[in-house]
């Protein structure tokens, strides 16, 4: 009798919370699961002996063959087992069996349904078993890991620290001079002020745009150096600090000659060289725009011409047409008089 992986029989008498010992001679548990055959001897009240299951053989009317063990239904398929030369055998302890005959057939189990407790816990089996196990994984080193955790530990608090201070300290202000402010505010005045799309939109000509374009450059490249060179004055020296490492002497004599450089004042030569096309790029900005209103007036005059002309033509007859446009009437007067009927 082959049993199912779900299912177990126990062939001594059931004693609740005992060890049974397997051929192996390991010790194992009685499961005490609802799929388990159990079996027990009771004395009746003649005196006699019989044996009690918790299982039963039912078979149906169709001649299918099903096992009951509690609440639990087992499909059974009966096989022919002659040629697998199996042989029931009794244990009689210390590794003595004695044969008790030959099996000619062989039963296999099977759960009745998907919603079976067997077809679970097989389905339970199974993914266990290909289930991934997370294993800890064995890492040799030289550095120790808990001096390497407070030696991060201390330099991630040196860093805090230090951006905390940085934060406590002031802003320096930058100091510029009166001629750097003032050009630098001028430029970004200008920059902010100049309409640059909407003066692009009312240029007509190519050559027109090609100069716009040009000036539109040269201004960006005057406003960029403008902002980055003299935005600021560069940030002060600390004189005592070089003294202390290099000497004084030569120190001072450094000083000396970084004092004495004076930056030159800024000189705009971009400007005069600019505004004249400038201003003529602005006395053709105003013609075209209006050459542009008298051509869009011309257009919107037109088109309410063809519409009105629309209208007239639905209810126009063909006399009333060639007596408004004589030269049309000529023109098929001619064609129908030139033309060759074949008679």
């Amino acid at each position: 009798m082959g049993f199912y992986n779900s299912m177990d029989y126990a062939f001594l008498d059931f004693v609740f919370d005992t060890f049974v010992t397997d051929e192996s001679g390991a010790k194992r548990r009685i499961r005490l699961e609802n799929n388990i055959v159990r079996w027990r001897t009771v004395r009746n009240p003649d005196g006699t002996t019989s044996r009690e299951s918790n299982a039963r053989f039912v078979r149906w009317s169709d001649g299918s063959l099903q096992l009951l063990i509690g609440n639990e239904v087992l499909d059974i398929s009966v096989q022919d087992a002659q040629h697998d030369q199996a042989h029931l055998f009794r244990r009689h302890g210390k590794g003595i069996l004695q044969s008790q005959g030959r099996l000619l057939r062989k039963m296999r189990f099977m759960p009745s349904s998907l919603s079976s407790n067997s077809h679970r816990q097989l389905t339970a089996l199974v993914d266990s078993r290909h289930k991934k196990v997370y294993k800890v994984k064995n890492c040799i080193t030289d550095i120790d890991p808990e001096r390497e955790k407070e030696e991060k530990e201390k330099a991630e608090s040196q860093t805090i620290r230090a951006n905390v201070l940085l934060n406590r300290k002031p802003e320096k202000k930058e100091k510029m001079s009166g001629t750097v402010k003032k050009v630098t505010d001028v430029a970004f005045k200008a920059g902010k002020s100049i309409d640059w799309e909407g003066m692009a939109k009312l240029l007509v000509s190519d050559e027109a745009r090609k100069e716009f374009a040009n000036l539109r450059r040269a201004f960006d490249e005057v406003n960029s150096q403008l902002q980055t060179k003299f935005s600021q004055e560069p940030e002060p020296i600390d004189w005592d600090y070089y003294r202390k490492g290099i000497g004084n002497r030569l120190v001072d004599m450094y000083k000396e000659h970084y004092d004495s450089i004076e930056v030159p004042k800024f000189v705009d030569n971009v400007t005069p060289q600019y505004k004249p096309k400038f201003d003529a790029l602005l006395v053709e900005l105003k013609e075209a725009e209006q050459k542009s209103l008298k051509e869009s007036e011309r257009l919107e005059k037109e088109i309410a011409d063809v519409q009105e002309l629309k209208k007239k033509l639905s209810t126009m007859t063909a006399d009333e047409y060639f007596e408004k446009h004589p030269e049309l009437k000529k023109k098929f007067d001619d064609e129908i008089r030139n033309d060759y009927w074949g008679y």
